[in-house]
């Protein structure tokens, strides 16, 4: 019994380290089996998966290009999902999005870089809505004028935003109905595109 006291005493340092390494490797094994490493992170410009739309990166390009920033991105992944869904032709698409996920961003990109020969209707839903979103327009280079019923209007700007009030009148169904080549009309902060072909 002593013989092996003292054997133990003289390797207690190198059976330690020996346990102590074969606990580690275990808990470490165990450890990826239990709890699996994190998703990475996208890197710059990639979208989280927020839908089973695939986002070409020829947008991401576009958006640059717009914004005039070569460091630009998404707002927010729906952005981006927003933008290929209407422009693979989708119809009847609601997004919603918060205040300052980039809507209108949206809505003047495709005016601008997509659609410039056509009009986007935009339903506001505050008269006080229509100025600054013209304001905007006018900045990122669109002609753009607000739908009033009975009085002149630019009919062919790229962005025409309506009142919501002016909805049932006569003369907006009639602007509507006139045969010009609209892209999308969008409405209110809940933005329901569709398209007439």
């Amino acid at each position: 019994m002593q013989a092996f006291a003292r054997v133990l005493t003289e390797h207690y340092e190198s059976l330690e380290r020996a346990v102590c390494r074969t606990m580690t490797e275990s808990m470490a094994d165990a450890a990826t089996l239990y709890f699996p490493a994190p998703a990475t992170a996208p890197g710059e410009g990639e979208l989280l998966p927020v839908a089973e739309v695939a986002v070409h990166p020829s947008r991401l390009r576009d958006l640059r290009k717009f914004l005039q920033d070569p460091s630009a991105s998404f707002t927010c992944p729906l952005q981006g999902v927003l933008l290929e869904l209407i422009l693979s032709g989708r119809h009847n698409i609601l997004a919603v999005l918060a205040t300052g996920f980039g809507k209108t961003t949206t809505i003047m990109m495709i005016s601008k870089m997509y659609a410039s020969t056509q009009t986007i209707l935009v339903v506001l839903p505050l008269m006080a809505l229509h100025g600054e979103f013209q304001l905007r327009a006018r900045n990122a280079g669109l002609t753009t004028d607000q739908f009033r019923p009975g009085d002149d209007f630019v009919r062919h700007a790229n962005v025409v935003t309506v009142p919501i009030e002016c909805l049932q009148s006569a003369s907006f169904h009639q602007y509507v109905c006139t045969p010009q080549s609209f892209r999308l009309s969008l409405f209110s902060e809940l933005l329901v595109f569709f398209f007439k072909q």
